[in-house]
């Protein structure tokens, strides 16, 4: 059994898959908008191209998520976090430096009481650990 995080997006979905395929890396596998599904002629012409279901695969593990349509609007994400556990405290380090290039992140001392590396990017939350 593997958990797939879904990550509802307003209008930026595309944007943000994109980056995370590119920062990880990871392959997304399908990216589909409003406008290319059976439905599209019941969706409104302006939500065409937003996107209904994207997947992003890492390694083995995957992440889906979808825009939301303007009368739907999602409240800033809280009470939720994505989790990005490495091998080694350099691959996390590179993953860090990319995902937080352009956002903004809380811990940037490394060090945390599980004797590893954690760190915030506001858009993820990683922990690496050596060995």
């Amino acid at each position: 059994m593997k958990i797939n995080p879904y990550l509802i997006f307003n209008g930026d979905c595309k944007a943000a898959f994109t980056f995370y395929a590119q920062s990880l890396p990871g392959q997304i596998e399908v990216m589909m908008t409003f406008g290319e599904t059976p439905a599209r002629d019941h969706v409104p012409t302006d939500c065409h191209n937003l996107i209904i279901h994207t997947r992003l695969l890492v390694a083995d593990q995957a992440i889906m998520g979808s825009d939301t349509t303007p009368d739907r609007p999602t409240t800033k994400m809280s009470g939720c976090s994505v989790s990005l556990n490495v091998d080694r405290v350099a691959e996390a380090e590179r993953v860090f430096a990319a995902l937080a290039e352009g956002g903004r992140y809380s811990n940037a001392a490394g060090g945390d009481v599980l004797g590893g590396t954690f760190r915030d990017a506001g858009r993820s939350v990683w922990r690496g650990v050596d060995g």
